[in-house]
This record gives structure tokens, sequence and C-alpha cells, in this order.
């Protein structure tokens, strides 16, 4: 049966219906349902190992499922391969021809494709492609004169010259230093937008994922975790996993002791944590319930040890980042948390040592569902 949320063939640029990948000792994809709509940025995100990279190849035709179906829209293209498949895909090595120039390089696709164009319009989509990715004026030039940077906008340029209803990106932006990888990520965002296509993306990186999507994936060991926007993803994580994976959090165990108007009442080892009652979406709790609870650092304040609702810690360290500094305190059970406070000018007065309280407002306190 299709999971809760599984969308329609009728809506969907790309459904994947109960796909499942094997290779000798592991499922690399087992069961998985999704469905990306047309005009979409999905980005694809896990740690290495987890799937995500085959389940790109299975909707690019490089890899066959064991079970399942891939659909292009109501069209199954499951043992489809990959040359027939309205899609392209884009390399983090790039696989750029160096004997062919920028220009070559760009049109091979076109001439190789399933429809011979005329060496007219091959030209047009040549130039408007590298004008697309700013690149006008290259054309002669051959890929070891460019930088990795252009490099890859060569690549991207090829990918898009056929026009295709889907672009897929095997982590494209790995081999780029950090700010050219920034840059790009904001150049390939506005190149999504423009083009107005669904763009297929991997990565195993947080931030990026969340600063690019539309829409995120998280996976762990071939299956899907969550599917939701950035801000839902970051904000009401359902696993202590994607809490943990996706920026950085703190979590604390403890067992429900009161419920009162919606808001439950979690005595832990550290102290008493407020959460909503019916929290990220899952049952309501009862009495006694043991919960997990995340909290990320920059919801927290610093208060007095002994203030009303503060859980009392100790400082241990601080790392002053500029913008931020990145405070470390230890709780009453032994654990250490990590409190983000914003640079505004008056610097907190914390020394190593001192004994502070930690409050935070209740709707930030997400419970997880493991």
């Amino acid at each position: 049966m299709p999971p809760v949320g599984a969308g329609s063939l009728v809506t969907a640029v790309v459904s994947v219906r109960s796909v499942t990948k094997r290779y000798p000792g592991v499922a690399a994809v087992d069961g998985v349902w999704l469905d990306i709509e047309d005009g979409q940025f999905v980005t694809l995100l896990g740690p290495s190992g987890c799937g995500k990279t085959t389940l790109l190849r299975l909707i690019a035709g490089f890899e066959t499922p064991d079970e399942g179906q891939v659909y292009f829209g109501t069209n199954d293209v499951t043992h489809v391969p990959p040359h027939e498949r309205d899609v392209h895909t884009v390399f983090q090595q790039y696989a750029l021809f160096p004997h062919l120039s920028v220009a070559d390089n760009v049109a091979f696709g076109l001439r190789r494709g399933r429809v011979r164009r005329p060496a007219g319009e091959v030209a047009r989509r040549v130039r408007e492609s590298l004008e697309l990715v700013r690149l006008t004026g290259y054309g002669d030039r051959m890929p070891a004169q460019l930088s990795g940077g252009q490099q890859q906008r060569v690549a991207i340029a090829r990918a898009v010259a056929p026009g295709p209803r889907i672009l897929l990106l095997d982590e494209p932006l790995g081999a780029l230093d950090r700010k050219l990888r920034e840059a790009m990520q904001i150049e390939l965002k506005q190149l999504q937008r423009q083009l107005g296509i669904s763009f297929v993306f991997v990565t195993h990186d947080q931030d990026e994922a969340l600063a690019m999507s539309d829409v995120v994936v998280v996976m762990k060991e071939g299956k899907i975790e969550q599917k939701g926007e950035p801000s839902e993803i970051y904000e009401h994580p359902r696993t202590r996993f994607i809490a943990e994976f996706v920026g950085v959090t703190n979590v604390i165990v403890g067992d429900v002791e009161s419920i009162d108007a919606g808001l439950a009442s979690v005595r832990t080892p550290a102290g008493i944590v407020p959460v909503s009652a019916a929290a990220n979406g899952g049952p309501a709790l009862s009495m006694g319930d043991r919960v997990s609870v995340a909290v990320r650092p920059e919801k927290i304040r610093f208060a007095e040890a002994r203030a009303a609702g503060a859980i009392a810690c100790r400082v241990e360290d601080a790392r002053y980042l500029g913008d931020v500094t990145h405070w470390r305190v230890r709780l009453l059970d032994g654990s250490t948390w990590t409190v983000f406070a914003q640079n505004d000018g008056t610097p907190e007065p914390l020394e190593p040592g001192a004994e502070v309280g930690l409050v935070w407002e209740s709707n930030h306190a997400v419970r997880l569902e493991s």
C-alpha cells in the first residue's frame, strides 16, 4: 500500500513506486515511494551509503529496480534506457570531453540524441545554453582552459541544452571550494527558476539542501525518513536521526509527568522540560509516556540558574565565531548541550564554570518519534 502523502501519476513529473534495488548483502534502496512535482527543486539528502545516489540512478535509468516501478508522468519508464528518457544528468566530476571545445561539449547531446537537429538549431541551443550559465564567448575554449566552476557550468549547459523535463544532479558541487560552492548554489537555484523544470539534486551537505530546495527528502539506510519543505525538516524533524543530521540539536529523554491545556511536562534527569502534548503531528501524549525532546541551539536563552522553568547547567567553554558564539554547557545529568548566542555587541558575561539556566519557548521543544 502507498504511504500517506503519495501523490498522483497525473500530477507528478516523476513517480517512484515501491522501488527496491539490492546489491550483495544490502538493499541500497528499500521500498521507496516518492513523487516529484513539475518545476520543483528536490534534494535527496543523507549520509554516505543511504541510497540517495542509487535512487537518482534509478530515476535516470542507469540502474533497474529489482522491485517496483518508475514513472515519468503516466509513462512507465522502469525498463526504458537512459537515452530514451526525457532526463539529463550532471555529475560531480563534470565528465567533459577534453578534446572537444566548450561549444562542442554542449552540442554533444544535441547531435547524438534521439532527435537529430539541424545545424542552425544546434548552434542556437548551444548559444542560449552558454548564455544561461553566463559563459557567452567561451565556446571556442577547451575544458583545460577553464576553472573548476566554469567547467561545472559547461556540464550544466550541456545537460540543459536538449531541453529535458528533468535535470538530475549528483553532488555536482562537491569538488568546488567553499566560496565557489556557495556562489554556484545561488546560480543553480536561479537557473532552475528560469528554466522552470524539475531539478533532483543529491548532496550530503545539510546547509546546501536547506538553502537550495523546495523539497528535501532525507534518506537513511535505503528508506525515506522524512520529506518536506526545508523549514519543516529543520523545525519539525520526526526522528532523532533527522534532528541530529540536519543542523545541530540538543536531545533529552524523559517521562511525561503531567498534561495541562495541551502542554506536557516531561521529567528528565536534568529537570522538567515543557513540550506540546501533540507535538510534531504524532499521537497525543499520555501520562507516563517515555519521550525524546529536541531543542535547537539558537532557540535557547540563558537565564538565572534557579529561574522558574529553567534547566540548570554549568558553562564549559565558548567558541567565538564573529557573528555568533557557540557555548557548550553541561546539564545536571552529565550531558552536554550547545547554545548559539547572536553577537549583538553585548556579549554574555559568562566564564567557564559559571552556573546558569537554560530557557526556551515550549513550541520550540520538538517531540521525536524515535
